[in-house]
């Protein structure tokens, strides 16, 4: 079994989605092999985010010469995006204008402090 090839899809889809499915059959490996490590590295990704989110914020809030403005043309922008379409509105519309990877969407739904319930999909 080429647990080396597995995890190298796994770290592929950590650092960007489309990465891991293009590492898959760029190794050779099936396509149920490369959705399983698909899927693995979402979701350690999602559970490390999840649990070491905040703890990341601080240190680097820590290490921070200038404090950021608490209201600029961008967190006010995301703030009407949270206000007027919510959860689904960040969920869906990040991906398309943002162009942000999973990781920071999460850490998005960090700052504004979402719900349990919410962050654990």
């Amino acid at each position: 079994m080429p647990f080396g090839k597995y995890f190298a899809v796994m770290v592929a889809t950590a650092l960007k989605f489309i990465g891991g499915p293009l590492t898959g059959v760029s190794l050779g490996i099936s396509l149920i092999e490369t959705i399983i490590s698909t899927i693995a590295g979402m979701m350690v990704t999602v559970t490390i985010v999840a649990f070491l989110g905040k703890k990341v914020r601080e240190i680097i809030n820590k290490y921070r010469k200038v404090k950021p403005k608490l209201f600029n043309k961008r967190s006010r922008r995301a703030v009407k995006i949270w206000d007027r379409f919510g959860l689904i509105g960040i969920a869906c519309l990040t991906p398309l204008f943002l162009r942000l990877s999973a990781e920071l969407y999460w850490l998005f739904l960090l700052e504004f402090q979402s719900p349990k319930s919410y962050s654990g999909c």
